[in-house]
């Protein structure tokens, strides 16, 4: 989690497959939140990926509001130079 001011950032948080539907990620939502205040932030963002609607609907549950949406594109470029 980063501070920027009095705004808390939450990049990706996740679970395990093994660990899912066992509590896990809503008690590290709580300690998120709780860490966050204790530092001083009056406000928690939280970053997903916009088709990830399982942690969306979540967030919602939480109270929890979109702020914005970013699609993400991972690429890869191989380098073929090494292998001449």
């Amino acid at each position: 989690m980063a501070l920027h001011g009095e705004v808390a950032e939450w990049v990706l948080g996740g679970v395990t497959a093994g660990h899912r539907g066992r509590g896990v990620y809503p008690r590290l939502m709580v300690g998120a939140e709780r860490a966050a205040a204790q530092a001083g932030a009056s406000r928690l963002i939280v970053s997903t990926q916009v088709q990830n609607l399982p942690v969306r609907r979540f967030y919602a549950r939480l109270g929890m509001t979109p702020l914005s949406a970013f699609l993400t594109v991972h690429a890869v470029r191989s380098d073929r130079s090494a292998t001449r």
